[in-house]
């Protein structure tokens, strides 16, 4: 049997154990097969050309990196660094887009206009274009939330900073607020396409049940209906 020029032979009880020295200035097994790990959500559109590029060039770039040492379990390639920091672009890029905020935990007794000097008071004024704070009819009292659209990413993330955890209520009441995205509807021409032709925006219906929109802080005449809208009905419990 023939031994590669680097192995030496050990007697141990009768059984030869095989050792191969380490090769002066070697580097450790090519990442050919399973090494890079991939994101787990699949790639986004303007990541696939790294991806491609990455892929078509695996076998000239399979080796780790010399700046890697013996010890670390996860190389410091460039591409594996491209793929990750690409991927978390596109998802900062998607929440970086969203204007519309859920407002949570608002006392029942609290009303629309309310919310809105709130957030007058703490800063916000000019800062949105819409408010609905859905009202139970029959009781008129709210539910428990309101939609706020800010006129941009900026702005939200300040209703983020001004709200979450907010307990200063105008009226009395332990709830603490909590603001998150709204899902999944996002946008100022989204709510007014799914309002303006609503039951809740019938003539019927108080104003201050109503989504109202703003312009620098000022109210403004929400959108005219694109067809006649049915009159809300009240169950009866």
């Amino acid at each position: 049997m023939t031994l590669p020029s680097e192995a030496r032979l050990i007697v141990k009880h009768t059984f030869l154990e095989m050792v191969m020295e380490p090769t002066v200035g070697g580097r450790r097994r090519a990442m050919s097969d399973s090494e890079f790990v991939l994101p787990e959500t699949p790639i986004a559109h303007s990541c696939q050309k790294d991806f491609e590029d990455l892929m078509s060039n695996a076998s000239t770039r399979a080796t780790i990196p010399s700046d890697v040492s013996e010890d670390e379990s996860t190389p410091k390639g460039k591409d594996v660094v491209t793929l990750a920091s690409c991927d978390i672009d596109e998802i900062t890029m998607s929440e970086a887009v969203k204007t519309t905020v859920m407002l949570r935990n608002v006392p029942y007794n609290c009303s629309r206009d309310s919310v809105v000097k709130m957030m007058d008071e703490v800063g916000l004024h000019g800062l949105y274009n819409f408010i609905y704070l859905p009202i139970d009819f029959r009781s008129k009292s709210g539910f428990g939330y309101a939609f706020i659209n800010m006129v941009s990413n900026a702005a939200a993330q300040k209703l983020f900073t001004q709200f979450n955890g907010f307990a200063e209520w105008p009226m009395r009441s332990q709830k603490v607020a909590e603001v998150t995205w709204s899902e999944p509807s996002q946008g100022l021409n989204i709510h007014v396409e799914r309002y303006r032709n609503s039951p809740v925006m019938h003539e019927a219906v108080p104003d201050e049940f109503k989504p109202a929109m703003y312009e620098n802080g000022v109210r403004v005449a929400f959108p005219a209906p694109t067809k006649a809208i049915r009159a809300p009905r009240f169950r009866r419990r």
